[in-house]
């Protein structure tokens, strides 16, 4: 049995993205423990680049949300991270706090990564109230 983390990147709680790792735990729940973190429900400090955790190992910082997920992924056999595209990039939170996490524990990394990226594209029917299609 593996240990597999799911760290779900998007805002939406309902979202695509939601519902496409959801699919993703409810098949591996059946032979492996899933555990399940939404990135915009934490609460992390951002890092103050004092290159501590580069000496010691570890963020010096006090412990917040951050810590807590990067010792999560770091005990994770398999971490399977989400994240809507925006414009061409991810959102904004994943990339905040994946600095964090990684240096919430030791910098050792999960020994397998999935990295799941996903756009869709506006309706092609255009309103006074919508975005313009393209």
């Amino acid at each position: 049995m593996k240990k597999i983390l799911i760290l779900n990147g998007s805002p939406r709680k309902e979202g695509t993205l939601f519902k496409l790792l959801t699919a993703i735990k409810e098949s591996a729940e059946k032979s492996n423990y899933v555990e399940w973190i939404d990135i915009y429900d934490l609460k992390v400090k951002p890092c103050i680049g004092c290159m501590e955790c580069r000496k010691k190992g570890s963020c010096i910082l006090p412990e917040d949300d951050g810590h807590i997920a990067g010792k999560k992924i770091n005990s994770a056999d398999i971490l399977i991270a989400g994240t809507p595209t925006y414009w061409g990039g991810m959102s904004s939170q994943p990339p905040s706090v994946s600095i964090c996490m990684m240096n919430g524990g030791s910098l050792v990394p999960c020994r397998v990564l999935f990295w799941v990226k996903f756009c869709t594209l506006p309706s092609s029917k255009s309103t006074a109230n919508s975005s313009p299609s393209f």
